[in-house]
């Protein structure tokens, strides 16, 4: 288990939750969780089970990120930044284009998710 990790999430076009986290340089996605209780939970041991001290950044801007904030505070040693729309465009001078050698559906679902892990691993 890493003991300190980057993670991103973000919904999807299909309205699920895609989890990417960076350690030591590598990209890591998850599948995508949909927004219920039990695949919430799902999310939360997920990150569990690969992170010990899981520092997060998701999107404020969808009003589910305030229920997965209250489940995902419960994985010990975690940080939580939330990120709002103008929040992240400040970032995107700096914040990578485009995704290395994943589909471009995939890249749909998953690019403000990995800007997000990306802030994460960036911001103090």
């Amino acid at each position: 288990m890493i003991e300190r990790c980057y993670v991103g999430i973000d919904k999807t076009e299909n309205d699920e939750w895609m989890v990417v986290w960076s350690d030591q340089g590598k990209l890591n996605f998850s599948r995508p969780y949909k927004n219920t209780p039990l695949e919430i939970q799902s999310l939360v041991g997920f990150i569990s089970e690969h992170c010990e001290k899981p520092k997060i950044c998701l999107n404020s801007a969808n009003p589910a990120a305030f229920n997965l904030v209250t489940q995902v505070s419960s994985i010990p040693g975690v940080e939580v930044i939330l990120m709002s729309k103008a929040g992240l465009r400040l970032h995107l001078n700096w914040l990578p284009k485009d995704l290395p050698d994943i589909s471009q559906t995939f890249q749909n679902d998953t690019r403000r998710a990995y800007w997000m892990a990306c802030c994460a691993e960036r911001m103090i």
